[in-house]
């Protein structure tokens, strides 16, 4: 084999082994568009998820307030229910002293 043939036939690997590269290098180009694609998606699912935790967070407050609201009329009934049996007898005995002056005025008693 002379040195032309040689030479020629080292440019022909060079070229192939740069052909290699270039299409590796094509390759490792998609992997990394594919890479920041799914990198905004993550982006955007965590951005979703904050916001969710967020809402969580005030719903949580929310359900906390009701419930301690909910306690407190607990508390109360008792209270609440004594004084409406006061005023069902107010009312009972301003309607029997209604009742007792116009059967006194009637003559009835």
């Amino acid at each position: 084999m002379d040195e032309e043939q040689a030479t020629a036939l080292a440019i022909e690997r060079l070229a192939t082994k740069i052909a290699e590269l270039s299409t590796s290098q094509i390759r490792m180009e998609n992997s990394l568009t594919e890479m920041a694609k799914a990198i905004t998606r993550l982006v955007a699912v965590e951005i979703h998820q904050a916001h969710y935790m967020k809402t969580l967070d005030a719903l949580t407050i929310r359900v906390d307030n009701l419930s301690t609201a909910v306690h407190a009329l607990q508390v109360a009934e008792p209270g609440h229910n004594q004084t409406k049996e006061w005023v069902r007898l107010g009312l009972i005995a301003m309607a029997s002293a209604a009742l007792m002056y116009v059967a006194k005025s009637t003559g009835l008693i």
